[in-house]
């Protein structure tokens, strides 16, 4: 991990271990002949791998540079390994740069060091800050003015020609690094601190302490030791230092120097390291350069939230803060910086001459695709022919002006009668042109509801925070939906598909209408009125085309629709009945003629959302008996639905693949129903169908996991598999109430892995932390956690994992305030507390005390968050009135204990 390659690197630069010189000795210190033939007069650089000192080489008098290697001999394999690479390597490189290497020995006592070229001006970092430091003063200038501070962020801080000497400086960068592409070796270190500025300017690129050589070079000399030898690092790091201090470098996992890093090295992909990666880190360098310093996104945090900004986060748009980028090198620099590598330039060298091609004023490769952008580009570059064109250009537009308007004078006459001719047709076609413009009026505002109400609604849905705008949404929709019924209202005759399309609007409009509700809106009635404008519009349409069989299948998705939403406001009567509706419809629909596929696709989603009907109210049912029979109609209606998916389950299909694996977890959940009925009458057959849950609900996890493996992006498989080891947990634990005493330890701990695997599953979900449904299924996945680990008694551990569910939902409700969360929020509390009560009961004195006023506090903070859920306009009375009942009795205990007479 990360932690142990800093400790890795403390030690490494904490001393030599052999007796007499120290490597971080001072140059006075160093006695003389330390280093055989040279003369050390100061110290230049210190790194995790070695000290850099600046010598005289006293055979030619030469100044040079000298690497020393921290530990010497006994420095580890891997070090002295990678350090006779870097010798290696260097010596083979030979480009004006890239630094050179001229001789390699061991020191008096047993250090290795090489020398090579002593670079005498600045390295490229500090020239970047003192860019930045003039571009912060001219900016702050800028504001001081009457210039707005928006603008001044805007303003240009390069002067005439600055940029363009910047963008020279860094094309010989991008050479010499492809100098070394060339020749097999990838740097996996480029950062400004690596790039030195030599007397003349000229930048040349060092330490290449961290290089991998691509597959054709591994095999040949330069491969003198492991490339990648080293401790892991990992997303649990510490604060990373700010971009002006010194960066660590690790090795292992990570190699490379954090925020310059690619995204293929923040991941530790070293299979996917290749030239690629230095050129984005050659991008991050030059989005520095034409920023004055600035990086393209935030590279000061945590490393676990750094690397999610080198793999997520775009470059914030270097013209947005400089607006002498113009839009070519802005170009060349987002290409650079692309995400995915084979969107990048695929060499340095491809970037620099896309570098040159800009400074010399003609087209760059990442504009190819643009004919007007190369014209343009031509122009600029040839003036002189470009301006004799052009003029010819005028001269013969001018011509032909003049030869027009003489024959408009001479055909004036003809024109004036073949215009009195023409009027009376104008007036005829008048009010076709009014009519065709009231259609396409109508249809700007038909699309626009279903934009609303299809594709930015769908995008938005699961965003944290996106509740509100959903919201707007509900709003928008219900008042175009609005205008577009007023207008068909008009027409004499709409057509059968307007009609059937404004009642699927209706249709969406009821289900966004619901899910508000459910977030605290309160628009169910709005729900229910939109269903029945859905319900009445069809009506209209069948009575009109009885014998229509796209229409009836038209009218079997919308009572599928309406069932649904009905479903999503708790009332499963009436959705079972609906559904009973949408299966005669489609019937109909089968037997007139419609597309069998749609229809019998249609039918298994309605006998799956039946079966689901049924389960829930089995569920909620008290008679034992009535229940059994609503669990056997689900599973028969989730039979129906795996007789039409299971002979077209198709490998590589997404839709078929979901639908069987989502069937096996409902049948889970309906066999687990059954256990617990029969738990009340007959222990044994309990046992048995308890077995049976837990297979299914195997079945169900593997089915899912094959899903995640086969799309990885999906987050459907992602979410089913978490839920359907959730429901092995539970499956588990049936087992476990049906077995002997001395078999329910293996069932319980069985139970809590498969609820600890599906805790992982949802943690991994949630590392997008805007991804609000992913952070709801990690809720669900903490408290089915905590649960399971209460009712084993193991409180202390439930208690932690309640703390941290309680943080979560706090955060999750800060996000997206709505009542969802606020009711989430006070149940975690609540559960919290509860723990604290519970270790009440078996303590006495103080302890009990202390207990009992920290369940008190709990309690308290639950009752007022459920007081602020009632005063948003959402019923919450059943649990404040509970909450209230439980704060008495504790209370009454804390007087009870307060009474005792104190311990002797």
């Amino acid at each position: 991990m990360i932690l142990h390659a800093i400790a890795q690197a403390g030690q490494a630069g904490s001393g030599s271990d052999h007796p007499g010189v120290d490597p971080s000795d001072p140059p006075e210190r160093i006695p003389d002949g330390y280093f055989p033939g040279y003369e050390i007069l100061g110290e230049i650089h210190r790194g995790g791998q070695g000290v850099v000192y600046r010598a005289v080489q006293l055979s030619t008098k030469r100044l040079v540079a000298v690497k020393l290697m921290h530990g010497g001999l006994a420095g580890g394999s891997a070090g002295r390994a990678r350090f006779e690479r870097e010798v290696e390597v260097l010596g083979r490189l030979h480009h004006p740069g890239i630094v050179k290497v001229h001789d390699s020995g061991v020191t008096t006592e047993g250090g290795i060091f090489y020398v090579m070229d002593y670079v005498a001006g600045e390295p490229l970092d500090g020239v970047i800050r003192r860019w930045r430091a003039q571009a912060d003063t001219a900016r702050r200038a800028t504001t001081g003015s009457s210039i707005s501070s928006r603008s001044a962020a805007r303003s240009s801080t390069l002067g005439s020609g600055e940029l363009d000497r910047r963008l020279e400086l860094f094309a010989k960068v991008c050479e010499g690094v492809n100098a070394a592409h060339l020749r097999g070796v990838i740097h996996r270190d480029l950062k400004p601190a690596n790039v030195r500025l030599d007397e003349d300017g000229e930048p040349v690129v060092v330490d290449f302490g961290l290089v991998k050589l691509t597959e054709s070079y591994s095999s040949s000399a330069f491969a003198s030791g492991p490339a990648d030898a080293g401790p892991e690092s990992g997303p649990d790091a510490p604060t990373l230092a700010p971009p002006d201090a010194p960066v660590m470098t690790a090795t292992g996992q990570f190699v490379g120097s954090m925020p310059w890093s690619s995204p293929e090295q923040a991941e530790g992909a070293h299979d996917r390291v290749d030239t690629r990666s230095d050129v984005y880190s050659l991008g991050v360098i030059l989005y520095q350069i034409v920023t004055s310093g600035r990086f393209p996104y935030a590279v000061i945090g945590t490393m676990r939230q750094v690397m999610q900004n080198i793999l997520h986060t775009e470059p914030e748009r270097p013209s947005s803060i400089d607006r002498a980028v113009n839009d070519e090198v802005e170009t060349i620099l987002l290409k650079a910086l692309a995400k995915e590598p084979d969107r990048r330039y695929q060499s340095a060298g491809e970037l620099a001459r896309d570098i040159r091609r800009y400074l010399d004023g003609e087209p760059i490769e990442a504009k190819r695709d643009s004919g007007w952008y190369l014209l343009t580009k031509a122009a600029r570059k040839h003036r002189v022919p470009a301006g004799f064109a052009a003029a010819m250009a005028l001269l013969t537009v001018a011509f032909t002006v003049l030869l027009g308007f003489k024959y408009a004078e001479a055909d004036g006459l003809r024109a004036v009668a073949e215009s009195r001719a023409t009027a009376e047709a104008n007036a005829r076609t008048q009010a076709d042109i009014e009519r065709r413009r009231a259609e396409e009026n109508f249809e700007a505002v038909r699309d626009l509801a279903r934009t609303f109400m299809f594709d930015f609604a769908d995008e938005i849905e699961g965003l944290r925070g996106a509740t509100t705008a959903r919201g707007l949404v509900v709003d928008n929709a219900a008042e175009y939906l609005r205008r577009l019924t007023v207008q068909v209202e008009r027409d004499a005759d709409p057509s059968d598909d307007l009609l059937l399309d404004l009642a699927a609007a209706y249709d969406r409009l009821a289900d966004l209408q619901a899910a508000a509700q459910d977030a605290n809106r309160g628009e169910t009635a709005g729900a229910v009125e939109s269903l029945a404008a859905a319900a009445a519009i069809r009506a209209d349409v069948l009575a009109g085309a009885p014998d229509r069989g796209d229409i009836w299948l038209d009218s079997g998705l919308g009572s599928l629709a309406r069932a649904r939403v009905e479903q999503r406001l708790g009332r499963y009567e009436e959705a079972i009945a609906t559904g009973h509706a949408a299966l005669d419809a489609l019937e109909r629909a089968e037997v007139l003629g419609a597309d069998a596929g749609a229809v019998g696709t249609a039918r298994a989603d309605v006998s799956e959302l039946l079966g689901d009907l049924h389960f829930r109210l089995a569920q909620s049912m008290s008679d034992p008996a009535e229940a059994s029979a609503s669990v056997d109609r689900a599973m028969l209606w989730f039979e129906r639905a795996e007789s039409w998916w299971g002979p077209r389950l198709t490998p590589g299909d997404e839709r078929s693949g979901t639908a069987m694996a989502g069937l096996l977890y409902n049948r889970a959940q309906v066999v687990g129903q059954r256990a617990l009925l029969t738990q009340r009458t007959d222990a044994d057959d309990a046992a048995l169908i308890a077995s049976s849950a837990l297979e299914h609900a195997f079945a169900a996890s593997d089915a899912f996991a094959e899903l995640r493996d086969e799309f990885p992006s999906s987050h459907d498989a992602a979410r089913g598999l978490m839920y359907a080891r959730l429901q092995e947990g539970l499956a588990w634990s049936l087992l476990a109430r049906t077995q002997p005493d001395a078999d329910k330890a293996e069932s319980d701990t069985q139970s809590i892995a498969a609820y600890q695997r599906a805790h992982d599953t949802a943690l991994t979900m949630a590392m997008d932390p805007a991804d609000l449904d992913a952070q709801r299924a990690l809720g669900v996945a903490m408290n089915r956690l905590g649960n399971a680990l209460r009712s084993l008694g193991r409180l202390d551990e439930s208690g932690m994992l309640y703390d941290e569910l309680i943080a979560h939902r706090r955060g999750v409700h800060r996000a997206d305030p709505v009542a969802r969360h606020l009711r989430d929020l006070g149940i975690a509390v609540g559960k919290r507390a509860q723990i604290d009560q519970i270790r009440a009961e078996d303590a006495a004195g103080e302890e009990r005390f202390a207990l009992l006023a920290l369940a008190a506090a709990g309690y308290g903070e639950v009752l007022r968050l459920f007081r602020e859920l009632e005063a948003s306009g959402v019923p919450a009375g059943r649990e404040i009135a509970m909450t209230e009942r439980v704060i008495a009795a504790i209370e009454a205990q804390l007087g009870a204990v307060s009474a005792e007479p104190a311990s002797p």
